[in-house]
């Protein structure tokens, strides 16, 4: 019952296991090089990530992708620092992909559950999920679950919280 309700959940999150993955990849490259120099700069990287993977990156994924690319030169031969190129980015990508874990699950489902990207969770967004995967359960049973994972009863569900609950209370 839980991949169903990941499946569902993840949606909308581009899948790493899909024909035309390269593609996808080349036309995220693309849509984020607004100026046409042919690489990504340190910001416009972070833009075609989000595109790519479904989720805003940490600062060292950009960092870890952006080291992959050192020889990136301009027309008039100079380094370009932080820049990755097109070849770099598909590579990287792919990469990235392949080493997705059940870390990098939970955080995806955080983010599909974190509708208004707060970067914790209410118990309006578990109801919300809740309506789409899995409609017939009441709200009082939703409300129960939602008060055992806010542990220090603030209202909110903090990232840490929720992978804790993932990883450790989950089913097996």
């Amino acid at each position: 019952m839980m991949d169903a309700a990941v499946s569902s959940l993840l949606s909308g999150v581009p899948s790493c296991i899909v024909d035309g993955q390269t593609k996808f990849f080349h036309q995220a490259f693309t849509a984020a090089d607004v100026n046409h120099h042919g690489y990504l700069s340190r910001s416009d990287l972070k833009i075609a990530m989000v595109a790519a993977l479904g989720y805003k990156p940490a600062k060292f994924e950009v960092s870890r992708v952006l080291s992959t690319c050192d020889d990136l030169v301009d027309a008039d031969g100079q380094r370009i620092p932080d820049g990755i190129c097109l070849r770099h980015f598909v590579e990287g990508m792919q990469a990235r992909c392949r080493l997705r874990d059940g870390a990098e699950v939970i955080r995806q489902i955080f983010v599909a559950f974190d509708r208004r990207c707060q970067g914790f969770l209410t118990v309006g967004d578990l109801k919300h999920a809740a309506a789409s995967v899995a409609p017939r359960v009441p709200e009082t049973t939703l409300e129960s679950i939602f008060r055992e994972l806010d542990r220090d009863g603030d209202g909110r569900v903090s990232y840490g919280d929720f992978d804790f609950m993932m990883r450790y209370h989950g089913p097996a």
